[in-house]
């Protein structure tokens, strides 16, 4: 199991560091303390994605 930084999980999905702290506070992405940091095993990011999946409808697409 790899675990991850803060840092290193917001460039994964492309978000702020602020972003991951706050899903892990709200218990919607779990983490462990070390010391003073949090570190979020690659296997949790991974389930996050997974669980938060999206299935294409019409009324979802978008011309991003």
């Amino acid at each position: 199991m790899t675990f991850l930084t803060r840092k290193q999980a917001a460039q994964r999905l492309n978000v702020s560091r602020d972003t991951i702290t706050n899903l892990v506070k709200r218990g919607e992405l779990g983490a462990i303390q070390v010391g003073s940091q949090l570190r979020i095993a690659d296997v949790q990011l991974s389930d996050y994605v997974q669980s938060h999946k999206i299935t294409p409808t019409a009324t979802t697409a978008t011309n991003d």
